[in-house]
């Protein structure tokens, strides 16, 4: 990339921030506050693959277009895992309700932009056994928010499921400290599956991976704990006619990939929804099995 082009492409991701950069009201309790419903109507029948969507929905503002699309679009219809970020409560619940869907959802902030709560979910058919907010280390130096990682942990027909849905720092914080968020949450994973065996482990959201280098290294990071980048196909996922960036990734333990894309008619956001298929059938007998 050009250094006139890489000064357009942060010029057009900072404006935002620019007009926006009072201090954020960050909610540090891993605990709270949180919010959760369960709107699935029974357990769905064992599935011979999984679903897994990742959505970064602009500011939550959009959501009936969001849902329209999660309804009516092929590849994002039936999902068993949608991981959501930038959404406030309401939100979440709206989907998880036109969705048939249970769902977890812990706010990071309550944002500048638009003085709503700001942060991410976990919605799925399955039951949703337990959940945590990860708080993830270092404030952005402009207005001195906080980001988190939401997991929760899902019981799909006995096999066990960790899910995380992310939303990590852009790069007005240093690049050492951003992969210190990665390290913070493959470390989270890592201390999760010592409590509690681990069958899968799904890591999604907004990555905030500007540059080619930098999704190289997030992808060693994880590659050298046993994941695979899902999503490696689908290129850029921000929705610009000017700026080419792969922000939004959703990397896989324990299944095989079958199928993966991004979707790009959606007209909810500035993001492309991200879309996974997995082998579940197979995970499922080796369980059963063994």
């Amino acid at each position: 990339m050009s250094l006139s082009k890489l000064r357009m492409v942060i010029f057009l991701l900072i404006f935002p921030l620019l007009i926006a950069c009072s201090a954020m009201t960050n909610y540090l309790d891993p605990n709270k506050p949180q919010y959760r419903a369960d709107y699935a109507t029974g357990t769905p029948a064992n599935p011979d693959q999984l679903r897994i969507i990742s959505y970064n929905i602009q500011y939550g503002e959009n959501i009936s277009a969001a849902i329209k699309d999660l309804i009516e679009i092929e590849e994002l219809k039936d999902p068993d895992i949608i991981l959501l970020q930038e959404m406030d409560e309401n939100g979440v619940d709206q989907i998880a309700k036109a969705l048939n869907l249970n769902y977890i959802y812990y706010p990071a902030s309550l944002h500048t932009h638009h003085r709503r709560n700001f942060g991410n979910a976990i919605l799925s058919h399955w039951p949703i056994k337990d959940h945590e907010k990860v708080i993830l280390p270092h404030a952005n130096p402009k207005n001195q928010q906080r980001r988190v990682a939401v997991k929760a942990r899902l019981d799909i027909n006995g096999v066990d499921i960790l899910a995380y849905s992310v939303h990590t720092e852009t790069f007005w914080l240093r690049g050492w400290k951003r992969f210190d968020q990665i390290d913070t949450i493959i470390q989270d994973i890592d201390q999760s599956c010592r409590k509690e065996s681990c069958d899968v482990v799904i890591v999604g959201g907004d990555f905030n991976t500007l540059t080619p280098s930098s999704v190289s290294k997030i992808d060693d990071k994880f590659s050298r704990n046993g994941f695979e980048r899902a999503t490696i196909g689908a290129g850029s996922s921000l929705k610009s006619p000017l700026i080419k960036a792969v922000l939004d990734h959703i990397y896989i333990r324990g299944t095989n990939v079958t199928d993966s894309g991004k979707v790009t008619v959606n007209s909810a956001s500035d993001h492309y929804p991200l879309w996974v298929l997995t082998d579940f059938e197979r995970l499922a007998n080796r369980n059963t099995d063994g």
